[in-house]
């Protein structure tokens, strides 16, 4: 007969988990090798029930009103023991349905595919402002690129003045006096 180190090790197992296996197999008989949950039994910072309960009627009292509120409301005249934060009691809120989820924000994600095939070079022509930056002499230079679709080859770059008009920052021609 081997000796319990000698199994142990045999098993690859330290002694003592080879303790904790004989102890759960001489408590619970053939069940010791199921696993056994790992949530604590007992959990000291919960929220009382009894304030849960309080909450929860507040909230179904005033259903507009948020954790911030419900608590200054439940907590009146009782500042001795210890009470939730907002985000413990929207969670409560939350997990007892007393809280309607916000719709989801889309956002608009990459435009994808050109509506428009390309399928050879100068069938599609692009245009677009690049932002802008300043110049030495403290003016903003706005460029516009126009490139072919297909090949994404650069036809021409612009720096403008401004993207309401095609001014190449070249001063405008003098008016002509008609009279």
């Amino acid at each position: 007969m081997a000796s319990f180190t000698t199994l142990c090790a045999l098993y690859g197992i330290s002694r003592t988990t080879g303790y904790k296996w004989l102890h759960r197999a001489n408590q619970s008989g053939l069940d010791y090798l199921q696993e056994l949950l790992r949530q604590p039994h007992t959990c000291p910072h919960q929220t009382p029930p009894a304030l849960v309960a309080r909450l929860l009627a507040a909230r179904r009292h005033h259903p507009d009103w948020g954790p911030l509120k419900l608590l200054r409301l439940v907590r009146r005249g009782e500042r001795e023991q210890p009470w939730p934060a907002r985000s413990t009691v929207a969670e409560l809120l939350r997990r007892n349905g007393l809280v309607t989820p916000r719709r989801r924000r889309r956002y608009p994600g990459h435009p994808g595919r050109p509506l428009t095939p390309i399928t050879a070079p100068n069938v599609i022509w692009t245009a677009d402002y690049k932002g802008q930056f300043k110049l030495g002499d403290g003016r903003y230079c706005y460029p516009l690129t126009v490139q072919d679709g297909y090949s994404r080859y650069l036809l021409a770059c612009r720096g403008l003045t401004g993207t309401t008009s095609y001014r190449c920052g070249r001063p405008s021609p003098p008016a002509s006096s008609a009279g």
